[in-house]
């Protein structure tokens, strides 16, 4: 969603034409890299540098799945809109990734890729409400800072804010096997581990969780 923003702001950021307000956005998004470089480059050096930003970014994947068939893991930035997999990578292969990035795209399937919040939401409100995704063994989704990892049906969120120092906070992994271990290492040095078992690709209760000093 970050490059997402940066997209958004091409012209201005080709033309070197930013407002105050577009400035401010920039950096509270974690841009001030590319704005120590808006004065100081000369034109010719500038033009190459936001031409090659934006190549990058228009290479980046919208959705990622590593593997494939029943054991195949499903990676999104925010949230998926539909509860099928292959329902949603079809919907995005009607539209051609470049020209996401250089314009708003008309579908609003991708905001919710990049920024939904609603699932996760719903999961906090209610624990014990399933929301699993059909044509995939699992979905990692990330965006929303969580306390701890949150499981619902075979979705893991697992931003469990690792940008940020204090306690409580930390940098979750995840070992994916028959058994999937989730594992957060918190700045306060303490590791939690949840461990996962599939069953016919089906979620199975947790069976074990240890919280160490």
């Amino acid at each position: 969603n970050h490059e997402r923003m940066l997209a958004e702001l091409r012209q201005p950021l080709i033309e070197r034409k930013l407002s105050d307000a577009q400035q401010n956005q920039l950096e509270l998004y974690g841009a001030q890299w590319l704005l120590d470089y808006y004065e100081e480059l000369n034109e010719d050096k500038w033009a190459d540098l936001i031409t090659e930003v934006f190549n990058l970014i228009s290479q980046l994947p919208l959705l990622i799945q590593v593997g494939n068939g029943p054991d195949a893991i499903g990676v999104v930035h925010a949230q998926l809109p539909m509860r099928n997999w292959d329902q949603n990578l079809a919907r995005l292969e009607r539209v051609k990734k470049l020209a996401y990035w250089q314009r708003v795209p008309d579908d609003s399937l991708f905001d919710c890729l990049l920024t939904g919040r609603e699932i996760i939401r719903q999961i906090q409100k209610n624990p014990d409400k399933e929301h699993a995704v059909a044509g995939i063994d699992w979905v990692f989704s990330g965006h929303t800072i969580v306390e701890r990892p949150i499981r619902a049906g075979n979705q893991l969120w697992l931003d469990t804010g690792a940008y940020n120092k204090e306690q409580g906070h930390g940098f979750t992994l995840v070992e994916v096997g028959k058994t999937l271990a989730v594992t957060t290492y918190f700045h306060d040095l303490r590791v939690r581990t949840e461990r996962f078992v599939r069953h016919q690709h089906r979620f199975q209760p947790v069976l074990d969780a240890s919280l160490n000093g």
